[in-house]
């Protein structure tokens, strides 16, 4: 399945390929119009398995949206501290869901679990699983945790110097980690590579998205992108009004 992409920006939720909601003007093939799905918080994270299964974080709620974009869950409530930060969904049958306050919370295809507190210092600022089997989470001390299917590791210092904004794993021998610094780190299945500067300038990467082991996207403060096809481009703009950008992988 190719991989998509969905730009998260100002507490709305868009998607790109899904149908438009009812009463849209918008083709089926394009964005469809904004759609509430949660009006107690702004949107803060979605992840994708499919194009007709996602899932949406926001506050304590968890969103999920069906039959290719045109049923909407209600939110369940399954964080008491209110605070998910990322989720990401290998299938329409699992996905992982982290938390400011350390929590991480798994979906089984029909319900979440509890919190399971994995790193009660540091807040947990994404999560990426390419299987039901591995996830990877960063902080925003610098830390990773692994899952492996039943339990996450304990938190591993990496990134000592900066904290982590995003994490993406196409697979499970492949991740890119993106901090506050414009540092990226990679991880070649077994270990994770030094920091190493590709936005020094750039106020910081908010976010990163891989495909595959041989190509990345990261964003920053400063509305460039940094692509990596084996080595890292420099950045480039491409958004001269210097918003800030979020990139969210979509698999």
């Amino acid at each position: 399945m190719s991989p998509r992409r969905v730009v998260l920006a100002f507490g709305l939720l868009l998607v790109v390929g899904l149908a438009s909601a009812p009463g849209s003007a918008a083709a089926a093939s394009g964005w469809s119009a904004p759609t509430p799905i949660d009006n107690s918080y702004n949107t803060a994270a979605v992840s994708c398995a499919s194009s007709s299964f996602c899932v949406a974080v926001a506050g304590q709620d968890a969103v999920i949206i069906t039959d290719s974009g045109t049923t909407f869950s209600a939110p369940a409530a399954i964080d008491p501290h209110g605070g998910l930060s990322a989720v990401s969904c290998a299938s329409s049958s699992f996905c992982a869901a982290v938390d400011q306050a350390g929590n991480a919370f798994t979906y089984n295809g029909s319900t979440w679990s509890a919190p399971a507190s994995i790193d009660s210092a540091s807040g947990l600022s994404s999560v990426s699983c390419p299987t039901a089997s591995f996830c990877a989470a960063v902080d925003s001390s610098g830390n990773v945790l692994t899952y492996g299917g039943s339990t996450w590791s304990a938190p591993a210092s990496i990134d000592s110097a900066s904290g982590f904004t995003s994490v993406s794993c196409p697979t499970a021998s492949f991740c890119a980690a993106v901090d506050q610094s414009g540092n990226v780190l990679t991880y070649n299945g077994s270990t994770w590579s030094l920091p190493a500067s590709i936005d020094p300038l750039g106020g910081g990467l908010n976010s990163v998205s891989c495909a595959s082991s041989t190509f990345c996207a990261a964003v920053d403060n400063v509305g460039a992108v940094v692509t990596y096809n084996g080595a890292w481009s420099a950045p480039a703009t491409i958004d001269p009004s210097n918003y800030t950008i979020f990139l969210i992988s979509v698999s």
